[in-house]
């Protein structure tokens, strides 16, 4: 695409942090191609999945007009242009490095199903932060942004899924910390909290159903504070300054401010091409009180994993938020 203006957009995200609410935003106009998480492992089964909708789960999700999924419906397969999407892109490539590796390939195909239509693409990642220079290199033209918030709403936010029987997210959380243990904030968290038993091979992986429930198990045996651990190891692995890098950026959080909110449309306006209007942000929020953290057994943990870092010397949930959040400033 030439115009700098009509570029694809990727907006790059972490779960429960709002960026489903972000990406709605593209979803209704002509002009736009908006696909949910490109890198989805339900992908791997899309006649299955493209019937997914926001109200068949406690999601808090705005409220949407299609299942999630509905525009993979219109990408053409067929024997010319084979769905290439395989499943080692939703976790085994997390941290994929290469710019002309399988997520490439991938995502290249969904620009295409875009082009064809003379449509833009918005893609809504929310597996993509740590594989964002890979895609930056891959796509320099294309619209690069992340969205984040404060990091402890964003883990109280899947412990509060957790506790309501939805054990996914912090299951994700630690088939990541698995999967990749050769990473030490990753492998220190494994070797902390005990393995998970995937009973599998690296020539023979197992089916995401299989690691799935393995790590629903796994789990469902972790305190609050242990899968807090588990959640800072990931996050901050993901959403290092070494991937977010110069990406322009949002906190979600800080869209509250009217100043900061006018400036960030204003700015998405001078990138995109496109009027995004934000204001009615809205932010679920929990009590950290209520997720039960043992400050003392999250200090002995954080050192382990964390070893240098400042988690580990926080005194209250106050001082450890503030930590956890250190990397994220809107950057507009």
């Amino acid at each position: 695409m030439t115009s700098t203006h009509a570029a694809h957009v990727f907006l790059h995200g972490f779960w429960r942090s709002g960026s489903t609410w972000l990406w709605s935003k593209f979803r209704h106009r002509p002009e736009v191609l908006a696909l949910y998480e490109p890198f989805n492992e339900g992908l791997a089964h899309p006649h299955v999945i493209v019937d997914v909708e926001a109200e068949s789960w406690s999601s808090n999700h705005p409220e949407l007009a299609a299942p999630y999924f509905d525009e993979y419906r219109t990408i053409p397969r067929d024997a010319s242009r084979p769905w290439t999407y395989r499943e080692s892109l939703a976790l085994d490539l997390y941290f994929d490095d290469d710019a002309h590796g399988p997520s490439e390939a991938w995502i290249a195909r969904l620009l295409e199903a875009a082009e064809v239509r003379e449509q833009r693409a918005a893609l809504g990642f929310c597996r993509s932060l740590a594989r964002l220079p890979a895609l930056r290199r891959a796509f320099p033209e294309a619209h690069h942004l992340w969205l984040l918030r404060d990091p402890l709403q964003t883990f109280a936010s899947m412990w509060h899924q957790h506790r309501r029987g939805n054990a996914y997210f912090l299951a994700m959380l630690g088939l990541i910390a698995q999967l990749h243990a050769e990473r030490p904030p990753l492998g220190h968290a494994i070797a902390a909290l005990g393995p998970i038993d995937l009973d599998e091979s690296p020539a023979a992986p197992a089916a995401f159903e299989v690691r799935f429930e393995r790590a629903g198990r796994w789990v469902a045996q972790r305190t609050a504070t242990e899968c807090l651990v588990l959640f800072l190891a990931v996050f901050r692995e993901s959403a290092s300054a070494r991937h977010l890098g110069a990406t322009d950026g949002i906190v979600l959080d800080e869209l509250l401010d009217p100043v900061v909110r006018r400036r960030v449309e204003r700015g998405l306006a001078q990138r995109l091409g496109l009027p995004i209007d934000l204001s009615d942000v809205r932010l679920p929020t929990h009590a950290l009180d209520d997720l039960t953290i043992d400050l003392g057994a999250f200090r002995d943990l954080a050192e382990r994993v964390f070893q240098t870092s400042d988690l580990a010397q926080a005194r209250d949930l106050e001082e450890l938020q503030a930590a956890a959040a250190e990397l994220l400033r809107t950057r507009f």
